[in-house]
Formats: C-alpha cells, structure tokens, sequence
C-alpha cells in the first residue's frame, strides 16, 4: 500500500509539473487516458463491466476536454492571424 501511495503521489506531482512546463492542449490528452485505465483495471481485475451510462458519462468528459481543445487552438491560431 506504500508503494502504491508513494508511485501515486509521485505520478500526481509529473501531471502538475507537466501543466506548469507545457501548454495544457498537450498535456491533457494523457489525463484521459485514465479513464482507459480505469475500465481495463476494473476488468482485469475484478470483472467489472461499467454500465452503458458509464461510458455515455465518460465519452460526455472526453467531448467536452476535445471541445475546449479545439476552440484553444482555434483562438489561437485566429490571434495569430
């Protein structure tokens, strides 16, 4: 349980580093791959089969991070025009 505190907590530390030294359009996308990890990990693990309102919720935060993406970029590149 230590290990898993400590490989935890030093992961969290990386994701915020990572926000502090990149624009966070690429950063983000890896923050999504939790979700990924969630479900496999769930599954493998103790054969959870979330719910279809899990995967409606999920692809709802996903659409939504893209979304937030997409416009930083394109006010970004219409700034630069």
């Amino acid at each position: 349980l230590m290990s898993v505190g400590a490989l935890g907590g030093v992961a969290q530390y990386m994701l915020f580093e990572g926000m502090k030294r990149a624009p966070v359009s690429i950063v983000a996308p890896f923050e999504y791959t939790s979700l990924v990890w969630a479900f496999a990990l769930g599954f493998a693990i103790w054969g959870d089969v979330p719910r279809t309102e899990v995967f409606m919720g999920a692809a709802l935060i996903i659409g939504a991070g893209l979304l937030i993406v997409g416009n930083e970029r394109f006010r970004k590149r219409v700034e630069d025009s």
